[in-house]
């Protein structure tokens, strides 16, 4: 319907990003194993989070080590992609 309104949340808290860029340039740095180590604990962390019943918006957008995992994929893409065409 025209009349329903829907709100869009943000995919960031201002924390997070604070967090990512303190992070990344240490960790996206290291060796392809290390960030290939470090993605399935994180999303450990989120299955665990999730299992014990924190789940939301808060542990999606704004908890930094479950969101972890998804930097970590994006470095992992990428450094495939590097592979691949170079």
């Amino acid at each position: 319907m025209a009349s329903q309104v829907i709100v869009l949340l943000p995919a960031w808290a201002p924390s997070i990003e604070r967090l990512f860029y303190l992070i990344a340039p240490f960790v996206l740095r290291r060796h392809v194993s290390l960030i290939v180590a470090l993605a399935p604990g994180s999303h450990g962390l989120r299955f665990a989070a999730y299992q014990f019943g924190y789940y939301g918006e808060a542990t999606d957008w704004c908890f930094f080590p479950i969101d972890l995992s998804l930097l970590l994929e994006g470095a992992i893409g990428e450094r495939m992609e590097c592979a691949v065409a170079g």
